[in-house]
């Protein structure tokens, strides 16, 4: 009797805790780079970005659309959307997006530096199905930096 209690509250406490899904962008790459001229300092860039959905959870995370917002000094200067999908079980799941930056008025210190701090923020919505029988919404944030650098991006940071 004492054993199957065990069991029970170990696979509780274990398979049927659930946790929050991780959203993080992993990877960034330039493939088009504009710079203004020093009279009229400005900077467009496209950029692929790649995006990871990770899921521990011993059930499916089905998330909603997600907007990722890209800021510069805290202005807004991209934006792009995360389709609605879904992350299978203790797996993770790669979104390649694309956004453009227009940054129309950049700091002339970053400029003679030659390089940008651009942040991006998101907020992932969706629900968790543990075992076809739970169901738990959850939400998860993202909050990278990165740094735009001769056409390269440097030191991509979550937290």
């Amino acid at each position: 009797m004492y054993t199957l209690t065990a069991i029970i509250t170990l696979f509780a406490l274990t398979v049927m805790k659930i946790r929050t899904p991780k959203f993080r962008m992993t990877d960034a790459a330039v493939t088009n780079f504009n710079s203004g001229t020093t009279a009229k300092p400005s900077l467009t860039t496209r950029l692929n970005v790649e995006i990871s959905v990770k899921n521990t959870n011993f059930g499916r995370y089905s998330y909603w659309n997600a907007t990722v917002v890209f800021k510069y000094r805290g202005t807004a200067v991209g934006s792009t959307v995360v389709r609605r999908s879904r992350v299978n079980w203790k797996s993770t799941k790669k979104v390649n997006v694309e956004v453009n930056l227009n940054l129309v008025n950049p700091q002339t210190d970053d400029l003679n530096a030659g390089s940008i701090l651009v942040t991006c923020e998101a907020k992932l919505r969706g629900r968790v199905e543990v075992v076809w029988v739970m169901k738990k919404n959850k939400s998860t944030g993202m909050n990278c930096s990165m740094i735009i650098a001769a056409q390269q991006i440097r030191n991509i940071v979550c937290v």
